[in-house]
């Protein structure tokens, strides 16, 4: 006799995923720490970085230093918002694509096959690709880890762009104490 699924796990898997995502917000507006506004006039702008930071004034390495921090900070907060929503649609599949494997190697279509062809990864596939819901799950999924991964490059691109900028600052200042002209 097959076990009943309680009322809970048969939810619309979706909703469930968009209330995972909703619970982080939650958690993170409970610790009361102030998110960063996009900053409106640096989006979408280009910017030159310097071959070498020395011929920078020092309005202009502050400007740039202030610039990427900006950056890094919004874009490091994107990140972790998409990172959230790839967790919850990774859980999300975790459940339901087990499921439907266990359906299939159930039904009349794979219980003639022996044992050692209903591998795990084929069968994976087979359930992804049989039903439309998983499909697209699967689809966001993939999309997710590619936002994901630019969104890690282009902090690091920020990241290192900042570190470099800070390097020549303290080079300038430990000059300026040297008495060390620029």
């Amino acid at each position: 006799m097959a076990a009943k699924r309680s009322p809970r796990k048969s939810a619309n898997p979706k909703l469930r995923w968009l209330e995972g995502a909703r619970r982080a917000e939650e958690l993170l507006a409970k610790e009361r720490l102030p998110r960063q506004r996009a900053p409106e006039q640096l989006l979408g702008e280009d910017y030159d970085f310097p071959l070498d930071p020395a011929t920078l004034t020092s309005m202009e390495l502050g400007r740039l230093m202030l610039r990427l921090a900006s950056l890094k900070g919004y874009s490091g907060d994107r990140l972790a918002r998409e990172e959230i929503a790839l967790h919850e649609l990774d859980q999300v599949l975790e459940y339901l694509v087990p499921l439907k494997m266990l359906d299939l190697i159930r039904s009349d279509e794979f219980k003639d096959l022996p044992r050692a062809a209903l591998v795990k990864e084929v069968l994976r596939s087979a359930a992804i690709d049989g039903d439309d819901l998983l499909k697209r799950l699967f689809h966001r999924s993939v999309d997710q880890r590619a936002a994901v991964a630019r969104l890690k490059a282009q902090y690091e691109i920020y990241e290192s762009g900042y570190y470099a900028l800070s390097r020549e600052q303290s080079r300038r200042e430990a000059s300026a104490r040297a008495g060390i002209p620029g």
